[in-house]
């Protein structure tokens, strides 16, 4: 398989791949918060130093661990760790700082065909090597994130809460990128298709 049979699958499913900031976190210190998650997953790929957790989507399946992301564009066929249909189970290892396998499985032309099967979770890929070539807001008037709603407690955990973020939000907190949705069937926000 190239990069070039990748990259004309997304663009004929009109799929983006997305790294979400999931909005059921935040009580963990190590955790990271929106917009602070996504700006540092941005850093992770900038400085290739380790692999995200992303969701295939499209508009018949748009099934995601968040309702804002940022939307990867792979550089090279490689960059593709690993892909399952439906949550891949992987594990992030704060020692070397990549994902455990799971029940990702090497992307292949093979196996590329079932990537694309809608499921009732997130199809998950496993991404290094790619850039950031935009945000993703989920279709609706609001994209909900956790926050943090008071200091530390004795628990060693932070108290938290879903924030509602507007698109206007989003365009304050990443200025200068563009912004996809997937609207009534297809993919918006773009000029031409980011793959």
């Amino acid at each position: 398989m190239t990069h070039a049979n990748l990259l004309a699958a997304l663009r004929s499913h009109d799929a983006l791949l997305v790294h979400c900031s999931r909005p059921g976190k935040g009580q963990d210190p190590k955790e990271r918060v929106y917009p602070d998650d996504l700006q540092n997953a941005i850093q992770v790929l900038d400085r290739g130093i380790g692999t995200l957790p992303c969701s295939l989507i499209w508009p018949a399946h748009q099934a995601t661990y968040g309702s804002v992301g940022i939307v990867i564009k792979p550089r090279t066929f490689a960059s593709v760790k690993g892909v399952v249909t439906g949550d891949g189970g992987t594990t992030y290892d704060d020692a070397t700082g990549e994902r455990s396998k799971g029940r990702t499985v090497p992307l292949t032309m093979q196996n590329l065909p079932s990537a694309f099967t809608p499921t009732g979770e997130h199809n998950e890929w496993t991404v290094a090597d790619a850039d950031c070539v935009g945000i993703y807001f989920a279709p609706g008037r609001y994209a909900q994130v956790a926050e943090r709603t008071g200091p530390l407690g004795p628990d060693a955990k932070y108290p938290t809460n879903f924030r509602n973020l507007t698109m206007d939000d989003v365009r304050k907190d990443f200025p200068g990128l563009p912004i996809f949705s997937i609207v009534e069937g297809r993919v918006l926000g773009f000029v031409h298709n980011p793959y």
